[in-house]
Order: structure tokens, then sequence, then C-alpha cells
């Protein structure tokens, strides 16, 4: 008797969880297609399809084929696009929509034999609002949130303390952080500090600012290893092994940056870095990429460097160098695949390619575009001069004939001069032979001068820039006549014909002078100096001697420093002879009757060199 209660109780409980499997089941099907059945579903839908086979094909290519195939009106969303593959046979058209809609989570609405597949709408979850914990015990504050917005954060302070809070408009977003039993004001002001916030409490009011060097704007995104963070419109990057397309949409998102995609950016970077504005960001991170980018009016353009729509075009100016041959010193790697046009004009170049190449040969400008030093030459030329003279004979006369070997000139200037040697005349102007000109120099060359001891030859003022080179000539010409004869022969005898030329003949002094200066500031010199002075006096029909004096040498000094270069000795003999006419000239006797002079000269060529250097504000000077 007690057995059939028992089935019972078994075939009821059967039931009810057969029922609810059979439940569970329909409404997992709902989740893929809407119920059917054969009086519900128009009849083009259950027509039966032979054979369906597709490998790895776009969704939008099989509606688009299944629709033309049975003449079924079917409306995909424009949002749906994906690859899959489907293989069916001798089934339903309805059938081949179904399994489409599972692998792809799509929606079917009917209207009539219209078909609409649009993807299912997704639920967002319910942001369930943080509640940060404020607790006061006595003169102490405790303090713990989770990340939240900081409006609300204050709100909530706000109404728990009494306490009111007037914020900058440009705090950070989100706050969070622990504080446990510390002194009210300290506590808040720890709380906020950590958040990158300044507090300043007057008369009980806690007045809010963003922290000098702190975030100001969105936080700080970390993903995969790697920490992007933008800080007053620039980035800060620190990454291993992040991917390049990621940076750069997470980039653009922070600082609102609108970028259009060409192709997909391949490619993962490393690398620590700071404050680069976006456009030094897409060089940096697709330098090494096969992707280059191009902005215009305020749109990012990045693709394959291949694609003509990312050629550009720029000018990149000069300040310091002159443009004139800069394209034959660029490395040949920088101009491969781009086009180079000097603008003399504008003193710059104009560059088209892709922005990466472009870049490059900016950074490279930039490496080597620093203002020249500018050196000014100061070259003194003196012809230092003494003479021995032997005279024999009789000569009448008074006066007084006392005389000194040495002499004494321009009263109050201890310098002395005597016939010992050229060499020793140039010393006493107070030098040696590389040193500062002494400030009495040029005074002592006047009193030489006014001695006949010296002659100035030339004192030229060169200004040059940095490796290239100044030259100075200076000199006169003389023409003389040029008389040829040439005899003619004829019929009639000899015929002599003579005509007349003229030539020139010029005597010169020239001087040229390359300065080098190095980053330590010292200047190598290379000199040429060459004399040419006539020697007697000028006649048209007979050109005179030309005496020359050059010599080549290549000098190193500081700046201001002045070198002593010499040993060009000229030597000269005049011999002068005074006497009674007619009885000055007799045989044996006349010298009795005469003075004879002879005169024996010799002059030493100095050149003074002072090397004076002027840097502009752009010039480089590494090693000072």
């Amino acid at each position: 008797m007690m057995i059939q209660p028992i089935f019972s109780f078994i075939f009821s409980v059967a039931r009810r969880v057969g029922l609810l499997v059979l439940l569970v089941a329909s409404s997992s099907l709902t989740l893929y297609s809407m119920p059917t059945d054969s009086s519900s579903v128009p009849a083009v839908f259950r027509q039966i399809i032979p054979e369906i086979s597709y490998e790895q094909t776009e969704i939008r290519v099989i509606i688009r084929n299944l629709s033309q195939l049975t003449k079924a009106n079917i409306q995909l969303n424009m949002q749906v696009t994906g690859k899959t593959s489907l293989r069916l046979y001798q089934q339903p058209l309805l059938v081949a929509i179904e399994t489409l809609v599972r692998q792809f989570d799509l929606t079917m609405t009917w209207k009539g034999d219209l078909l609409f597949l649009d993807p299912k709408p997704r639920v967002e979850p319910v942001q369930i609002p943080v509640e940060p914990l404020i607790r006061i015990s006595g003169n102490l504050l405790s303090i713990e949130t989770d990340p939240m917005p900081t409006a609300q954060f204050i709100r909530r302070f706000i109404e728990v303390t009494g306490r009111n809070i007037i914020p900058d408009q440009s705090l950070p977003p989100m706050v969070s952080g622990v504080i446990r039993d510390m002194p009210f004001s300290e506590a808040v002001r720890l709380f906020f500090l950590t958040n990158q916030i300044k507090s300043t409490e007057k008369d009980r009011v806690f007045y809010l600012e963003p922290l000098a060097g702190g975030t100001t704007g969105t936080p700080i995104r970390r993903f995969s290893g790697t920490q992007l963070q933008v800080k007053d419109s620039l980035i800060n990057l620190d990454v291993r092994q992040g991917s390049v397309d990621q940076l750069i949409k997470d980039a653009a998102s922070q600082l609102g940056k609108s970028v259009v995609y060409y192709s997909d950016v391949q490619g993962s970077i490393s690398a620590s870095v700071s404050r680069l504005d976006f456009d030094q960001f897409l060089s940096f991170v697709l330098k090494n990429t096969q992707q280059t980018w191009k902005k215009e009016q305020g749109i990012y353009f990045i693709g394959d460097k291949t694609n003509r729509a990312l050629i550009s075009t720029q000018l990149l100016l000069l300040k310091n160098r002159k443009v004139e041959k800069l394209p034959e010193i660029l490395p040949a790697e920088f101009t491969k695949s781009v086009t180079i046009k000097e603008i003399k004009e504008q003193n710059g170049i104009l560059v088209t390619g892709n922005q990466n190449d472009i870049d490059d040969i900016r950074t490279f400008l930039q490496s080597i575009d620093y203002s020249t030093p500018q050196v000014l030459i100061e070259a003194l030329v003196v012809d230092f001069s003494t003479s021995d003279g032997v005279a024999t004979g009789v000569t009448a006369g008074r006066g007084d004939t006392s005389s000194s070997s040495v002499s004494q000139y321009l009263p109050g200037l201890d310098f002395k001069l005597n016939s010992k040697g050229v060499s020793k005349l140039a010393d006493g102007l107070g030098m040696t032979r590389i040193g500062r000109l002494p400030d009495d120099f040029y005074m002592r060359i006047q009193a030489l001068e006014t001695a006949g001891l010296a002659k100035v030859r030339s004192r030229p003022m060169l200004s040059t820039l940095n490796g290239h080179k100044a030259s100075l000539l200076v000199g006169t010409t003389q023409w003389y006549i040029l008389k040829s004869t040439t005899p003619i022969r004829d019929n009639q005898g000899a015929i002599i014909t003579e005509s007349q030329q003229f030539k020139e003949l010029s005597a010169n002094i020239k001087l040229d002078i390359t300065p080098w200066v190095s980053t330590s500031g010292e200047v190598t010199v290379e000199i040429k100096p060459v004399f040419e002075s006539p020697i007697g006096q000028f006649s048209p029909d007979v050109p005179p001697t030309i005496s020359k004096r050059e010599f080549e040498s290549t000098i190193r000094l500081s700046d201001g420093e002045t070198i002593v270069l010499g040993g060009l000795v000229e030597e000269s003999e005049t011999e002068n002879v005074q006497g009674i006419p007619y009885l000055s000239q007799i045989p044996w006797l006349g010298r009795f009757f005469s003075n004879t002079t002879k005169i024996k000269r010799k002059s030493e060529l100095i050149i003074y060199v002072t090397p004076r250097v002027f840097l502009g504000e752009g010039t480089r000077q590494e090693g000072r």
C-alpha cells in the first residue's frame, strides 16, 4: 500500500525536473533565434539548398550570395563583420541563417517577408556607487576609499564632516587612498597630497588646487607592463614590449586627437621617454616600423610608408649655416627616398618624403646648425733695418763730430738701439716669440719709424668665418715701354720696322690667412704672406728689378695671443762719391779731393699675427 504513494512522488518529481530541463533548453534556444514554425516562416526561407560551402568567408558575402540564390530578402546590419566557415547539405535556407546567427550572436526580426539580422544589444553593467569611509573620532580623522570621482568624494566629505571644501576646476578626476586616525587637518592634507592635490586651510575652509608638477588631467594608463601618462598635453612613457598600435590609440584617446588608419600598425617597443608632444610621440614609436604618419588640418593619418597619400612636403629652415651645397653633406641613407631642393631665398631646404625621413633630416640639421665662430686677424708687417757705413777720403767743414754707437729715441721711452743685429732690434719691443703685446707696443713701433730703423709695410685687419680663407692684396703696377725692331727684306733691300708695347709690372703685398677655431678656444692659423718691392728708380725704358719675399706657416695660438714670424732678410749695398769737380777725377790724386761712402743695409721682415675669436649665441662650445 505504501509503494504506490512512493511511485507517485517519484513520478511527480521527475515530471517537474523534465519540465525544468525543457524550459532551460527552450530559453537557450531563444538566445540564437526567435521560435519559428512552418506556418510563421515565409516560404522562401523553407526552400531546400542542395549544398552550401564557404571557407573563411566574410559573412556579408555569404548573406549576399544566399539572398541572390534564393531570392530571399535579408538585411544584415552594417556593424556585423567577420569571417566564418559554413558547410551544409540538403538544408533549408532558414537553417543556414540560424547557424550564422549563432556564430555571430545576432537577433532575427521579421517584418513580413523581410528578415533583419542585428547584433544583440549589450547589457551595460550597473555601476554601484562607491561610498567612501569617512570617520571622525574626537580630533582624529580616518579616510578609506577606492578610486572614485573627485567631485563625489568632496560632496561626501562635506556631508560627513561639515567642513567646506572649495576645489579648483582642474583637479585630477579620480581620488583614492587610506588614512587611519590622524589629526584632522593633517589627514586631509596627506590624503589629497597622495592624489597630487595641494590643500590649504584658511578659516576652517579647505582650498584645493593641483599640485605643481603633478597630473592635472587624465590619469595614468597601465597595460601589459606599460605606463602611459599625459601631463600638460605632453606624453610620458615607460613601456616594455608594448604594442605600438595600442600606445597610439591610448595617447590619441587621452589627448583627444583624431586619427585615421590606412593600414594596421604592427610591432612593439620598449622605451622610457618623457615630455613628448603627440607629433614627437608618433615619430618615436613608428621609427622602426613600416608605418609613417601625416597631419592635415588637425587630423593624423597613419599607414604604410609606400602609401603616396602619406607623402609630405616641408620647408626646413637653417638659423646659422648657409643652405648652399647643404644637400651634398646629408648622409646618403637620409636621401634615398626623399626629394630635396635648395631654397636660397629662405635659407632652407624643401624636403618631400614620408614623415619619418623628414624627421631624420631635421634632427641631423639641428646637430650641425650652429653659429660659426668669427675670427678677426690683426696683422702687423714691419721691416726692421740697420746699416753700417765706411767713409774714405777728405771732408772739409765745421761742427760737432761727436757720435755714439748707442742712441736713444723718443724722450722718456727706455728703448735703445744699436747695430748688433736686426733680431735683437725686434726683441727689444718687449715680447717673446709667442705672447701678448705690451701696452706701449705701437708707440715703440712709431719711435722706430721716426728713427728710420723700421717701416710699417702693412697693418691689415681681416675678418673671416671659421675655416674660411681671408685674403688681402695691396700693391702698385708700373708700366714700361718695350721696344722691338724687326728687319724685313724685299726687292729693294732691307727695311727695319720698330714697334712699341706697354708692359705692366706689379709689386704687391699679399696676405692669405685661414683660421681654425677648436672647441678649447685655441686658433690654428695658416698664413702665407708675399711681399714684392721694386729696387732702384723707375725708368719707363727699363723694367725695374722686383725683390720678392714670401713664406708659408701654420701656427697655433690662444684667443688674443700674438706670434712673431720673421727670418725674411734682405741685404743691399750702396756707394756714394762726392768731390771737387775735375780734381777728384785725376788718377791716383783724385782721392785727395773726394769722399767715398759705402753703406751696407740689412733689413728683416717681421710679422706679428694676433687672432681674436667672436662667438655667436648659437655657437657650439663643448670642451670649454
